[in-house]
């Protein structure tokens, strides 16, 4: 009998665990029973330059790239004629407003500049976005080659970047494991799941969020996409990260600073900030699931109203 060796069987088993819209596929149409025909957005066949951007076409799908401020670029991809609004979990006066943008066309990509970001735009072999400070250091970029970038599988879409050297990543809001996730996947999809402890499993709060930190700097994604969705920050794909999401549009973010303060009030520049509680709200909350028996929840009870 054959025995394969340990390592690879450590690889074996933790591809398992990914769910198949975490692997690339290739560049032309395959036929799968589970998810369809793999669409590949392909390449930028005709744009127009708009106020604060770009909007194309591509095989079967459309594209829009604006800078929303001189810190915030919005990329979104459809394969609708026209892409939808999606504000679900956007403010209600979300508009782009960036005065400095600057789009040259050189030929085989377009350049999208603010005064804080670059965008650089290739339209083949397939729509690719590479993200640079004014520097000229790469932040963030998608992942070349066939299937990756942005892909279409049945309804399913994926988005894949490349993993920068030493990049780590923190966010998503109420998931299990580690503060560094580099290595990781999560699965977000609202679930009460009851005596948690596998990381895998879904949770309470699911919020398509993260920031990547490298040597070269540090950036936020928000997935404005309220589907199920899988991140896959290196688990078991050394070469890219991924976001997987069962349906809707492909649909981001992009935003860059120096700080992680700079970076979180980009975010919440496009999701809102709750206003500052009353002070007589703030003060010490006592809570958990049950309590048993009943002379327990005296016992907790009986200092509060002592010492008032």
């Amino acid at each position: 009998m054959h025995r394969l060796p340990f390592r690879k069987l450590i690889v074996l088993s933790c591809a398992f665990l990914l769910p198949d819209s975490a692997f690339p596929q290739t560049k032309n149409p395959v036929r799968s029973a589970q998810q369809g025909i793999v669409h590949s957005v392909g390449p930028l066949i005709s744009y127009k330059t708009e106020k604060y951007g770009i909007s194309g076409k591509m095989r079967g799908s459309v594209c829009e790239i604006r800078a929303y401020s001189d810190h915030i670029i919005r990329v979104q991809v459809s394969r609708n004629k026209d892409i939808p609004d999606a504000f679900y979990a956007l403010t209600d006066s979300l508009t782009p407003s960036c005065r400095n943008v600057v789009i040259r066309d050189k030929g085989k990509t377009i350049e999208l500049s603010t005064n804080a970001l670059v965008a650089i735009i290739e339209k083949e072999p397939t729509l690719r976005i590479i993200f640079k400070n004014k520097n000229g250091e790469i932040i963030n970029e998608d992942m070349p080659g066939d299937g990756f970038g942005t892909t279409f599988i049945g309804e399913k879409l994926s988005i894949y970047k490349r993993l920068q050297n030493g990049e780590r990543f923190v966010g998503l809001g109420e998931v299990l494991g580690s503060l560094d996730k580099r290595g990781m996947g999560f699965t977000l999809n609202n679930t009460d799941t009851y005596k948690y402890g596998d990381p895998r499993l879904s949770m309470y709060t699911s919020i398509p969020f993260y920031i990547g930190i490298h040597p070269h700097g540090l950036y936020g994604l928000f997935f404005n996409n309220s589907y199920k969705s899988f991140f896959n920050f290196g688990l078991s794909t050394p070469d890219f990260s991924s976001v997987n999401a069962e349906g809707g549009n492909a649909d981001y973010f992009f935003m860059y600073d120096t700080t992680v303060g700079g970076i979180l009030e980009h975010y919440t520049s496009l999701t809102g900030r709750m206003p500052l509680p009353p002070l007589w709200s703030l003060g010490y909350h006592q809570s958990r699931c049950s309590y048993y028996p009943q002379r327990k929840v005296e016992w907790i009870a009986e200092p509060f109203r002592s010492e008032e």
